[in-house]
């Protein structure tokens, strides 16, 4: 469990390469607009991401997030009022077209993993730390270097019935804001 916590915190800066020629980097805050399970769930998310120059094609991208998301629920008594996920993940961008020189629409697929630092939330039992981590994404990228992206998401935690109990967390609306430097 301690080599995974530490490998997850650590993730970022051993999947970003020293030098920037190497590929691209960038940060991305979220925030949880309508949640469903639970149907009270406040929070963020903040992931820093990587992505090689040579999975970068016109059309089509592949890149690599590490992320940090704490959420919480108001009061209540059935069991924690909150948890921390660390999560790492995959994630394939599909752009739209490409004949606006300063807006590209794009579509984000990904499944990754994570660790929950609780196995329950309100009356929401996991089951174990680890869960999967569907997230997609419709958005944009826009600026006069495409260094800005603001996007929605639909993302869920499920440990993929790997557990006796698969409550897991499903938000179907995070707004994302996100800056490539």
């Amino acid at each position: 469990m301690m080599i995974g916590l530490f490998t997850l915190t650590h993730l970022p800066f051993m999947i970003i390469p020293a030098s920037a020629e190497s590929g691209q980097t960038g940060i991305t805050l979220s925030f949880p607009v309508i949640s469903q399970d639970p149907s009270n769930l406040h929070g963020y998310r903040g992931c820093i991401w990587y992505q090689p120059t040579r999975f970068a094609g016109k059309h089509v991208q592949l890149y690599f997030d590490a992320a940090y998301a704490h959420y919480w629920v108001h009061y209540s008594a059935l069991g924690k009022n909150s948890l921390s996920i660390y999560s790492a993940s995959p994630i394939a961008r599909f752009y739209f077209f490409d004949n606006n020189p300063k807006i590209k629409p794009f579509i984000d697929l990904s499944i990754g993993v994570s660790y929950l630092s609780e196995t329950r939330l309100a009356d929401r039992r996991f089951g174990m730390h680890f869960a999967f981590q569907d997230l997609i994404s419709l958005g944009i990228v826009f600026g006069d270097k495409h260094q800005v992206t603001l996007s929605g998401s639909v993302i869920h935690y499920s440990n993929g019935s790997l557990a006796k109990t698969n409550a897991g967390i499903t938000i179907p609306l995070l707004i994302n804001v996100g800056y490539r430097f």
